[in-house]
């Protein structure tokens, strides 16, 4: 009954406070380490899945990586890869480096090709929507001057691993000139479509590194398994509710001021409408859900079932979910081990809260804050 509870509550929070959609800034931290786990989780996501990573640093180098969802075998294959290349990479001569070099550019750029196409979309529609704005007429400009095959006009034709150099190699320039009068928005359709081949330099440029080929040659991915629950019962969006909103006049004004809200609507539709008619049934006690501990959670419960008090660095490819940060901030300031994390940016909403505490106590302090913000 307290794992329904928990699941309940859960579901409804998330209606209203739902998992981030948005990904992570593409700036990450200048610290190698850091850099390469930013750059790793970038290149392991094919699609709109979530993946983190996490890097643990001893006598070899130990890589972590988690995912909302199933592993495909094509996902088993390219971490593979990946592995094999980085091993090689440091162990490489100069000219053999190229090859595995080349060899693990095109791999990234085939796997990532529909994460790719979406972000260069993006960058596309600002291009030909606003020509004449200046900060676009100096990218066309670059990019025509630098590449033959560059056509503002026919942007469709150009390759979607050439639109990604381009972009990097006008990043480059960028960092070193004054970009205040370029939008924040703008500039981050830039780092993403450019972020596979600056991952791909970042990833090669680290593993050549002397002082890392030890790491390196001796690097491990590890894919971690999803846990995942495909039926799991949960009590109606109006039973949870209620039990916080007791006055049914107060319940009736806040269920209509959600169902106002298209997002929230859309969210309640997604979990609370019966399977047969497609009706919303906000007071149906008969409903089975489909969750799942998400990518960071299940990477700090394996730190705990290991008790592996090391600091941490754990970088997941989207940004946090409400309920994801409260749950490592709070513990962070209970002076918990948990506190070693020395850096976060994720994104997920953690369906198994009971593995991280003892009783349901945490989990009421949260559902409050939920309420009162």
């Amino acid at each position: 009954m307290m794992e329904k509870e928990l699941y309940s509550k859960i579901c409804v929070a998330q209606s209203i406070k739902p998992i981030a959609s948005k990904a992570r800034n593409e700036v990450v931290d200048k610290k190698t380490t850091y850099k390469f786990s930013c750059n790793l989780a970038t290149i392991l996501v094919r699609d709109r899945e979530v993946v983190v990573v996490r890097l643990k640093i001893s006598d070899l180098c130990k890589v972590y990586i988690s995912k909302n969802g199933p592993w495909l075998d094509k996902d088993v294959v390219y971490i593979n890869k990946i592995e094999k290349y980085l091993r090689n990479i440091s162990k490489d001569s100069p000219n053999e480096s190229i090859a595995n070099s080349d060899a693990l550019a095109s791999e990234i750029r085939i796997y990532c090709s529909n994460k790719l196409e979406s972000r260069f979309k993006k960058l596309k529609k600002d291009l030909t929507c606003n020509p004449d704005n200046e900060y676009i007429k100096s990218f066309i400009e670059y990019a025509s001057a630098e590449y033959k095959e560059f056509d503002p006009k026919k942007l469709n034709d150009v390759s979607r691993s050439k639109m990604s150099a381009i972009c990097y190699y006008y990043c480059k320039q960028l960092n070193l000139s004054d970009k205040s009068a370029i939008p924040e928005k703008f500039l981050g359709y830039l780092r993403k479509v450019e972020s596979y081949v600056a991952s791909a330099v970042n990833i090669v440029e680290c593993a050549s590194k002397v002082k890392y080929k030890i790491l390196f040659s001796n690097i491990k991915l590890r894919i971690m398994k999803p846990i995942i629950i495909t039926d799991q019962p949960i009590y109606s969006w109006e039973y949870v509710i209620k039990s916080f909103v007791c006055n049914h006049v107060d319940y009736e004004h806040f269920k209509e001021e959600c169902l106002k809200n298209n997002h929230i609507a859309n969210r309640l539709k997604k979990v609370y409408s019966n399977k047969e008619t497609g009706q919303l049934q906000l007071d149906d006690s008969n409903i089975k859900t489909y969750v799942y501990l998400h990518t960071e959670m299940n990477i700090l419960a394996t730190m705990i079932d290991q008790e592996d008090k090391s600091m941490t660095f754990i970088e997941v490819s989207k940004r946090c979910c409400y309920l994801c940060e409260l749950y490592i901030d709070f513990v962070q300031e209970q002076g918990s081990f948990l506190g070693n994390i020395g850096r976060y940016i994720t994104d997920g909403n953690s369906h198994k809260l009971q593995i991280l505490t003892s009783g349901s106590d945490l989990l009421n302090i949260y559902w409050q804050i939920l309420i009162e913000s």
